[in-house]
Order: C-alpha cells, then sequence, then structure tokens
C-alpha cells in the first residue's frame, strides 16, 4: 500500500501530540531505530520498549527513535518520519511469534535486504531482542546480523560501544560482527550454519569462527539499577493514560505451558525503587499500571497497595491469580476507573488444573468474582486454552459450566446495581513453546481443535451477556511452527509477508511442516533453540511429559 507524504505527516503529528515524553534528537553520533513489528497501540503498551528507548536516550553519543508496523508509518520513524535505511542500527523488540512477517514488511518498506548475506556495507546493522528472541531466534536467524539473549539494558549498550569503537577504526563489517560476537549474550547467527541430516533433522550448529554454543543469556543482576516504566505516557494503549512500572521477573509458579516461568529468572524491585518511580510520575498521571507475572508474589505486595492507596493513586495489574485477589487491589482498580477484572483460570476442569500447574479451582474463581462484584467491578474478561495435552471433550465442557456459574454471579449481583456486566471469553489453542515442561507436546489436530471450539460456542450460546472469541487454529498452527522452527521456517514468514495466507505458506511449505508441529519425531540430533540456554530452563523442566 503506497502513502503519501501528507499521510505520514498527518499521522506523525496526530501519535506525537498526544504524547507526553517523547524524546526528539536531532543530531548524534549514532542513530538507531527501535522497531515494534506490531500496531503503536500494542508496541507502546510494552515496557521494553519505553525502556531500551530511554537507555539509548540518555547517551550524549546516540539518539533513539521509534516505528512501528502499521501504515503510513512502516518503514520510517516516528520521531524525524526518516527511512529505516537512515539509522545506523535498527533494532527490532519481537514480543510475538505471529508478528515475523511484521519484521519482514518494516524492511522491505525501507527498501532493505531482507538476509544479512545480502547486505553491504552501506547498510544499518539489523538486530533482534524480545522474548521470542531469547526463547528460539533460529527462524528469523538469517534476516538478524545480531540476536540479542537475554535481557537488553546492558547488552544493548555494550553493542552501541563496539559500533562507535568499530567506526573510530573504520573496521568493515565483518571484523564488527566478530566484535560483536564476544559480547556477552551476542548470538550473531551468520556465525553459525546449520548441518541436516538425509532426513532433514537438525544435527548441529558448525561455526565459522567464534565461540561454540549454546549462548548464554545476559541477565540484570539487578534491577533496581534499570528502571523499567513508562516513559512516554499516552491514551492511544491498552493501559490508557498510565503510568506502569515493572515489580518484577520470572514466574515461581511453573505452569507446564508458560514460557515466562522457564525462561526468565525470578527476581522483583525494592520497594524503594518502586516508590521513588511512582513519585517522580505523579505530574505525568494519577493512575499506576502494576507490570508483574503474579501481584501476589511480591514480597511488599501489601506495603505497596498501601502506598499507592495513600498517595490517592488508582490502579490496575497486569496479572493476577484468581487467588490473590484483595479488597485492596480491587479498591485500587476502582479508583483507576478499572471496569473489568482480568483472570487466566485457562482450564474449566480439576484434571486439567493439576496437569498443568495451574491449580486454580473453580471455588477461586467463583470467590474472586463474588468480591469483584462487591466492589462494582462488573466486567469479566476470562483467558482459557483448548488442544492441552490430556484433554478430551468433557474439560472443554467444564468450561462452559464455569462461564454459567460466573454469569449467574453476575446476574444476581445486577439485581443491587442496577446494570449487569458483560463476560469476555478469550480462548487460545495451546502452542507449545521452548524450554518449558512441554516443549515437545503435539500441536493439537486442527480438526481436534475446531471440534473443541464447536462444543464452547454451542455452550456459550446458551449462557447471556457472553462474547467468547477463539483464536484461529490456523494461526496456532503457524505460531507453533515459528515457536519452535529452524532457520528453514523462514520460508514461512516471506510468503505471509508477501501477502499470502497461514493457510497458502503451510501448504505451500508441504509436509516438513509436521517436524515443528510434533517435536517428539525428531529423534536424534538438536532443537534450534539449543542454540541459547537460558537461565531458568533446567530448573524444572521434564522430559516428556
Amino acid at each position: 500500500m503506497k502513502t503519501s507524504a501528507h499521510d505520514l505527516e498527518r499521522y506523525r503529528k496526530a501519535r506525537l501530540s498526544n504524547e507526553n515524553g517523547a524524546i526528539i534528537k536531532r543530531t548524534a553520533p549514532l542513530r538507531v531505530c527501535l522497531v515494534f513489528p506490531n500496531t503503536y497501540h500494542t508496541g507502546m503498551s510494552n515496557l521494553a520498549v519505553h525502556t531500551l528507548y530511554s537507555i539509548l536516550n540518555a547517551r550524549k553519543d546516540c539518539s533513539c527513535e521509534r516505528s512501528f508496523c502499521e501504515e503510513p508509518l512502516i518503514g520510517r520513524s516516528l520521531e524525524t518520519g526518516a527511512p529505516l535505511g537512515d539509522f545506523d542500527i535498527i533494532a527490532f523488540s519481537v514480543s510475538f511469534e505471529l508478528d515475523y512477517p511484521n519484521v519482514l514488511k518494516a524492511l522491505r518498506a525501507a527498501r532493505i535486504p531482507l538476509r544479512t548475506c545480502d547486505r553491504n556495507e552501506l547498510h544499518p546493522l539489523v538486530i533482534a531482542g524480545g522474548p521470542c528472541i531469547f526463547s528460539n531466534p533460529e527462524p528469523l536467524a538469517d534476516y538478524f546480523d545480531l540476536c540479542a539473549i537475554g535481557e537488553g539494558e546492558e547488552l544493548i549498550l555494550e553493542v552501541v560501544d563496539t559500533v562507535l569503537d568499530a567506526r573510530k577504526y573504520r573496521l568493515r563489517k565483518e571484523p564488527l560482527l566478530h566484535n560483536l560476537s564476544r559480547i556477552p549474550g551476542a548470538y550473531v547467527p551468520s556465525l553459525f550454519s546449520p548441518v541436516y541430516s538425509d532426513d532433514g533433522t537438525l544435527m548441529r550448529m558448525e561455526a565459522r569462527r567464534g565461540d561454540g554454543l549454546p549462548i548464554a543469556p545476559r541477565i540484570v543482576a539487578d534491577l533496581d539499577k534499570h528502571p523499567c516504566s513508562s516513559v512516554i505516557i499516552t491514551r492511544e494503549t491498552e493501559f490508557a493514560g498510565m503510568f506502569l512500572v515493572e515489580l518484577g521477573r520470572g514466574c515461581r509458579r511453573g505452569c507446564k505451558y508458560c514460557s515466562a516461568c522457564y525462561t526468565y529468572l525470578r527476581r522483583v524491585r525494592s520497594l524503594d525503587s518502586l516508590t521513588t518511580q511512582i513519585r517522580a510520575a505523579r505530574p505525568l498521571s494519577n493512575r499506576i499500571g502494576l507490570v508483574t507475572s503474579d501481584l501476589a508474589d511480591y514480597p511488599h505486595r501489601k506495603e505497596l497497595l498501601d502506598f499507592l492507596l495513600q498517595m490517592g493513586l488508582g490502579f490496575s495489574v497486569s496479572s493476577v491469580r484468581a487467588d490473590s485477589i484483595t479488597d485492596d487491589l480491587l479498591e485500587g482498580m476502582k479508583a483507576a476507573s478499572q471496569r473489568t477484572l482480568t483472570l487466566a483460570p485457562e482450564v474449566g476442569s480439576e484434571k486439567l488444573a493439576a496437569l498443568t500447574g495451574k491449580n486454580i479451582t473453580a471455588e477461586m474463581l467463583l470467590a474472586a468474582a463474588d468480591m469483584a462484584l462487591r466492589h462494582h467491578i462488573i466486567h469479566f474478561r476470562l483467558y482459557f486454552i483448548i488442544g492441552l495435552p490430556g484433554e478430551e471433550d468433557n474439560d472443554v465442557e467444564a468450561i462452559t459450566a464455569l462461564v454459567s456459574k460466573v454469569q449467574r454471579k453476575m446476574q444476581q449481583a445486577a439485581k443491587g446495581l442496577g446494570k449487569v456486566g458483560s463476560l469476555t471469553l478469550s480462548v487460545n489453542p495451546f502452542v507449545p513453546k521452548p524450554f518449558t515442561p512441554w516443549q515437545y507436546a503435539p500441536f493439537a489436530d486442527t480438526s481436534v481443535l475446531s471440534k473443541r471450539a464447536a462444543i464452547l460456542r454451542r455452550g456459550v450460546t446458551r449462557v447471556p451477556n457472553t462474547r467468547l472469541i477463539i483464536e484461529s487454529p490456523r494461526m496456532a498452527k503457524l505460531q507453533c511452527a515459528f515457536a519452535r522452527g529452524d532457520r528453514r521456517v523462514a520460508f514461512l514468514a516471506e510468503r505471509v509477508a508477501e501477502g499470502d495466507s497461514a493457510a497458502e505458506a503451510m501448504r505451500g511449505f508441504g509436509d516438513r511442516i509436521k517436524r515443528y508441529l510434533d517435536a517428539r519425531t525428531e529423534g536424534a540430533g538438536m532443537r534450534p533453540w539449543n542454540t541459547i540456554k537460558p537461565p531458568a530452563a533446567h530448573r524444572r523442566v521434564a522430559t516428556n511429559d
């Protein structure tokens, strides 16, 4: 889609005029563009964008601008409208596997050759980080000069230093890449070549030069040294106008399907660090978003919530378990005008609750709904997963039974409140992720997922004021191929980027896709994600249960 300069300028002015905190540095020795390969709304809801933007712009010798994958901005920066090709470094922050085609669309829109082997000395250095790269960098390895494995706050600064040093000594790209490969946590894919057996099994990665694999990730030892909070406040995000602040990283719960439990070490920020950031942000917003995998696990939860209430600040939480809902939490949400409580029971049956490790019972969920309704929080959003290992039809029927009980609670509360709330169910097919206990589990057959979806639709039609959203099994299948794929699945990303549907791309890939849908079939050889060694991966990972 071709867009005019007028459209781009109007877009940029509209976005920037709604922001408080944007940084525009017209001149700097090194120019970086941070690209989030999704929409502005999604990218500006991501704290990694804020954190890296702040860290890079704090340097006098570096500027950082932003770009997002939506028209008419794609391929250009938000701050100045400059083409991505004008920057010294293009840094992608990749959070979702289904955004892989958007990475290629952004490069193509900027007229930058997709593959590293086709780029020359005049092209920007193209690097990437984020949860997907930390989990398995191989599907996009041919497109990136460097993959940042692990946490990027310190690593990105060392990349900038290395690039500036290379410029000082007039190094060409090849020696620059070798120097970058010496940075802990830096994976330079072009220094390694995959070796496949005759039947297509990935056997090993051959090092052309440099240290071997796996790449040990970078871990920020002291989170307090690197604040992770909103730098730019805008209403055009998932948490409109809120100041977001990260409480910690990782999760101790160990749900078998959850990547966060196994790729991030569990650490928390001090109470002093958080209160200092929140006080400083008071002029920007009186609503605080607490970003954490589980608020109940924050050791200073009570003191933090008391502080927020005493300051007269409303707050919301990115993730909270049904068994951790408390009156002070709901009071803060109400003060922030939050009228929707989001919970992720994931399953409806006790059998799957135990099998997955989630262990949220129906009683816990109903008690949380009761408590929320007493605080006049009348809308609910519930997340569920279908296609899990060990799942049967009656486990899916248990979801509709549980939803019916929640809706009855809402109907009863409506008699006193005078208003019936809405209930939204968001259902996703299970996608096995690297380094989790279910990393080798088969992706459920599309026919099975369609049958389970039909069970849900029949059941939910009998539940009033309830909306059901089910992710496409085809898109989940593509996500699975990206999550567990090697460099050959780049074909799928390129086809989708060029306009093919997921179904068309997978048909073109043929039977090879089965290799990534059931990792148990691989036998001898290595998994693509074994190029890296996440810190928490071996803490609890089982074999093939």
